[in-house]
């Protein structure tokens, strides 16, 4: 597992003030919109779509309903509802909750399924709940709980870890050592 899976796994976190749906910024130079885009140093938005937005600014959330779809440059993410807290003077981004009957993640040859993803930005950390697995080619990961650190290269599989790896090499074969 790699800083790719986290990256994938969450396409609309960010501690930083731009993005596809931060606005041009009131007179006061503060967003007039709750950033959901990575760091400025990206070139590609992130474009949030649904059937429907509703931004409370006395709640600092935006709720995303129904065909939520998430386009960004680490790949694409779909779920029934999104939740997003946001800090109320910086519009940063504090948490997401994206719930659905397959909330899906997708980029860089690797998929997750589950039925709820919790990000919180504090620690960077990615819970999906909800029987969640995560697929990269052939190999399937899936626990009860998978808990993705993504600012330190770490994932939790617990309890009932299960982990189903294919080799490309039959059994008894060996290649040299590098």
């Amino acid at each position: 597992m790699s800083a790719i899976i986290a990256a994938m796994l969450l396409l609309v976190c960010s501690r930083g003030k731009t993005g596809a749906a931060a606005a041009q910024g009131s007179a006061d130079g503060s967003p007039l919109t709750p950033t959901l885009a990575g760091p400025a140093q990206k070139k590609q938005p992130t474009v949030v779509t649904s059937d429907r937005a509703d931004v409370d600014y006395d709640k600092n959330t935006a709720v995303f309903k129904d065909n939520v779809h998430v386009k960004g440059p680490s790949g694409d993410m779909w779920a029934d509802t999104m939740v997003v807290y946001f800090d109320r003077n910086t519009r940063e981004v504090k948490e997401i909750i994206s719930t659905g009957k397959k909330v899906i993640t997708d980029g860089h040859g690797r998929r997750s399924e589950s039925r709820k993803a919790v990000y919180t930005a504090r620690d960077g950390k990615i819970v999906l709940t909800g029987a969640p697995y995560i697929t990269e080619g052939r190999n399937r990961y899936a626990a009860e709980t998978i808990t993705i650190f993504k600012d330190n290269e770490k994932v939790i599989f617990e309890p009932k870890a299960r982990l189903v790896l294919h080799s490309d090499k039959q059994f008894g074969e060996s290649g040299e050592l590098p």
